[in-house]
């Protein structure tokens, strides 16, 4: 839809989830508890909140964001995102398959560049953010998928419906921050929903039912004791 004229404005949605699992790219279980940590769904940055055996981190939406593209008429895409968003993930070192992460985000806080459009995707056809005002996401398992890639699985609430959902989440840079001595993160999490599944069906005749969604989420791990 990005510029190009149209009678009537396109829709779009959202919506993605979770995995569990086993060792990270360095081969240890502390690597991949970081990893899953990072595998962290609904975008943001992870800051890390006072911890004790199981390490508790919090969605910081100043480093992340969740974006979604749908097809409209299978000849141009509409895209959007979310701008707000809260979430946290709880990693316990010594059991990283304990790994959970929970996310809500604000379905009014959807995003298009054309006006129309996103006074649509608020209305009852499609989120119908009066009534289900907020998008949940809770964690049921990670587990790795090869060097830096993990499977989220999860439950996703959305439009008033509970359905499954399974996320792929890639690590993109892994950094030490000098200064901090804090290990940086930034992962891309990407999945494809289907309205359907939502109830969410309004205008097939000229939009996609599969919505592709793209989540940027960094993690920020406090700088290791004793070493």
């Amino acid at each position: 839809m990005a510029g190009q004229p149209r009678r009537r404005p396109n829709l779009a949605l959202i919506n993605r989830r979770p995995r569990k699992g086993g060792l990270a790219r360095d081969g240890t279980w502390a690597g991949w508890a970081r990893g899953a940590v990072l595998a962290l769904l609904l975008a943001g940055g992870i800051l890390p909140l006072p911890a004790r055996a199981a390490q508790l981190f919090r969605l910081d939406q100043r480093y992340g964001t969740i974006a979604f593209t749908v097809s409209n008429l299978g000849l141009f895409r509409s895209r959007g995102d979310f701008t707000r968003f809260m979430g946290r993930l709880t990693i316990d070192p010594a059991d990283p398959t304990a790994t959970r992460i929970a996310v809500t985000v604000a379905a009014s806080s959807v995003r298009t560049p054309w006006p129309q459009e996103t006074a649509m995707l608020r209305s009852a056809d499609f989120f119908d953010v009066a009534h289900y005002p907020d998008i949940r996401f809770q964690s049921e398992q990670v587990l790795p998928a090869g060097p830096g890639r993990y499977m989220i699985s999860g439950a996703m609430t959305l439009h008033g419906r509970t359905r499954p959902v399974t996320l792929a989440a890639q690590l993109m840079h892994d950094a030490r921050d000098k200064a901090t001595g804090r290990q940086i993160d930034d992962f891309i999490v990407t999945g494809t929903l289907s309205r359907r599944d939502f109830d969410m069906t309004a205008d097939r005749s000229f939009i996609s039912d599969r919505v592709t969604i793209a989540i940027h989420a960094r993690i920020i791990l406090d700088a290791p004791r004793g070493g």
